[in-house]
């Protein structure tokens, strides 16, 4: 099991019991936003759980009917995570709604919630801490998502807490709803976040602007016998990057030097681009493709 799994194997068993912990705690404390956030853990262990699924099938290598690989996997797991936590927020927006529409008084037992949330709010902290580290070295979208629902979960720990001492210390009977309405707005942001990077993926959007300028950096240092480049692509398919384009050769260069100097900027987006797949096509100067779209440069002056 690689790191990355193991990772998200332990953050699924841990996230479940803190949300068996945290439903325990918020039935017998009659906490809307302990409930809130229950439903939030336990929603967050499903996802880590799926997202292991995900993880490890993206790491399949390419097969026949997969040449480009498997991580188009990372971009349905990221769509699925956001339906699921759109029901969720509904759920918890439309009850913390209710009650204080309906004014329904009910102050918490706030002693043992808060410690259950005071506790919750910092193995969360750690969980998003391990998350990230291992989003970083393996450059997972699955990952990068999970770690942003735990740091969510820290800010959503520490807001339940402050309503439960709140409400405990004033009696205001509206300080555990007003809560838990917060952080279905709180959550709701992360949700949209989620819907945008999966269409990302799956869209095939271009490679941000700072890994497009390292391409760039590339093409613009190598061999000065490449004139110029165009119809640059890039793409993103799980943690494998996608970069092609067409170099632009003086006429009188050999296809051996051509192609010498070709696999040079192969290895140099390689190394650029950790996990990267490069297809250049070389051309001559009198040969330039009319192919729309793309981007491109060049050494010389237009």
């Amino acid at each position: 099991m690689t790191s990355g799994a193991q990772t998200l194997s332990r953050t699924f068993r841990i996230s479940l019991l803190l949300g068996g912990l945290k439903l325990a705690t918020a039935v017998l404390s009659g906490s809307q936003a302990v409930m809130a956030s229950a439903l939030d853990s336990l929603s967050d262990s499903f996802i880590s759980w799926m997202n292991l699924r995900f993880f490890r099938m993206a790491e399949d290598p390419p097969d026949a009917e997969h040449p480009f690989g498997h991580g188009k996997i990372e971009g349905l797991a990221s769509l699925f995570q956001a339906a699921l936590l759109t029901g969720i927020v509904l759920v918890v927006a439309g009850r913390a709604i209710h009650t204080l529409v309906l004014q329904v008084p009910a102050v918490p037992a706030a002693g043992p919630a808060l410690a259950v949330m005071l506790a919750s709010t910092v193995v969360s902290a750690w969980l998003a801490r391990s998350l990230s580290v291992a989003a970083a070295a393996t450059d997972s979208l699955v990952l990068r998502s999970d770690a942003a629902h735990y740091r969510m979960d820290v800010a959503a720990g520490a807001g339940v807490a402050l309503g439960l001492f709140g409400s405990w210390l004033s009696g205001w009977w509206y300080a555990d709803p007003l809560v838990s309405l917060l952080m279905a707005i709180w959550m709701a942001k992360d949700v949209v976040s989620l819907w945008r990077e999966a269409a990302d993926e799956l869209m095939d959007r271009a490679l941000s602007a700072e890994e497009l300028s390292a391409v760039d950096q590339v093409l613009a240092r190598a061999d000065p016998r490449i004139r110029s480049w165009h119809e640059l692509r890039t793409r993103r398919s799980g943690q494998l990057r996608f970069v092609q384009a067409h170099l632009v050769f003086d006429g009188d260069i050999s296809l051996a030097d051509a192609h010498a100097a070709a696999e040079e900027v192969e290895a140099e987006l390689r190394q650029a681009l950790p996990r990267c797949h490069v297809l250049l096509h070389l051309d001559v100067s009198n040969e330039l493709s009319s192919f729309p779209g793309g981007e491109g440069g060049s050494r010389q002056p237009p």
